[in-house]
């Protein structure tokens, strides 16, 4: 079995989303209950469908199979979401005289809505649908929601409950229209609450200690050995007179690592190079170098 490719729906295919839209919903108690009179409930359907369609492209997402044989429709409700543009005035050209059920369920589902979610308000695919499409089509939106790792709802009639539960949804309220069918208020936790937390018991990282060894240092350094708690701080160095190359204690002496105009000092006085001028912590001073004045940096 092929399954189909979904994509994102183009603008210029409202028109025919709203059509899927319509028929999906044509023989539904949902559709019946909102426009009792069935040679007005298609067209009634498809007109109010597109105005949501066009607003889900604004502030939500649509897709659709590449054969326009079945739509999904999401909003993000992160925040509060203003109203389709015009929604009264599109509402009552559309609606006609069942505008008045429209409002009335708009309603409803608003007041038992929970907020700060990712909203899937359609789930269109053609009636009698072969090859689990309505499955496929759920598994996919669920998974760009997934990356948000926000919360998702739907309303649903309760004859698709076991769907929704098999993909991680939990009846959350009973939604019930006067004189008319229930619905089921369906809610997903983000996706990382669902994901099993592995290592819930992490072995403690092992300490590290420095060992007591006098003679890890050089003989001539101006520094105190390490103790078992670790190196005490550098102390502070100043810069003093023009000096010549610069050897690190404890390292291999390297050729042309040249320090112009710059030796150093501890600020404990002591100057690493002695009166007899002996290096003191691997410095190095050329003789002809007594009587020069300090470089600029």
């Amino acid at each position: 079995m092929t399954l189909p490719r979904i994509r994102t729906l183009r603008w210029t295919e409202r028109h025919t989303a709203a059509n899927i839209i319509a028929t999906s919903l044509h023989p539904s108690s949902l559709a019946e209950w909102l426009i009792p009179d069935i040679n007005h409930r298609h067209p009634v359907l498809a007109a109010v469908a597109e105005i949501w369609v066009e607003h889900a492209l604004f502030f939500g997402e649509v897709h659709t199979t590449d054969d326009l044989t079945a739509v999904t429709i999401g909003l993000h409700r992160q925040r509060p979401l203003p109203p389709p543009t015009n929604y009264p005035q599109r509402l009552a050209a559309a609606a006609n005289s069942y505008t008045q059920r429209f409002l009335t369920l708009d309603h409803i589902l608003d007041t038992c809505r929970p907020t700060k979610l990712h909203h899937l308000t359609v789930l269109a695919i053609p009636p009698n649908s072969q090859h689990n499409l309505d499955q496929t089509m759920l598994r996919h939106y669920l998974t760009r929601i997934d990356r948000t790792d926000l919360p998702a709802w739907a309303e649903i009639p309760v004859r698709h409950r076991a769907l929704f539960t098999r993909h991680g949804y939990h009846p959350h309220t009973d939604i019930h229209l006067p004189d008319g069918p229930a619905l089921l208020g369906m809610h997903r936790p983000p996706h990382r609450q669902q994901t099993p937390t592995r290592n819930t018991n992490p072995q403690p990282k092992p300490t590290v200690t420095t060992p007591t060894d006098n003679h890890s240092q050089p003989r001539d350094s101006p520094f105190p050995p390490q103790t078992a708690r670790g190196a005490p701080p550098m102390p502070a160095l100043t810069a003093s007179r023009v000096v010549g190359t610069l050897a690190v204690p404890g390292r291999p002496f390297q050729p042309g690592k040249c320090l112009i105009g710059v030796s150093f000092r501890q600020d404990t006085g002591l100057d690493p190079v002695g009166p007899d001028r002996t290096p003191r912590g691997g410095v190095r001073v050329p003789s002809d170098t007594q009587d020069q004045k300090p470089a600029d940096l």
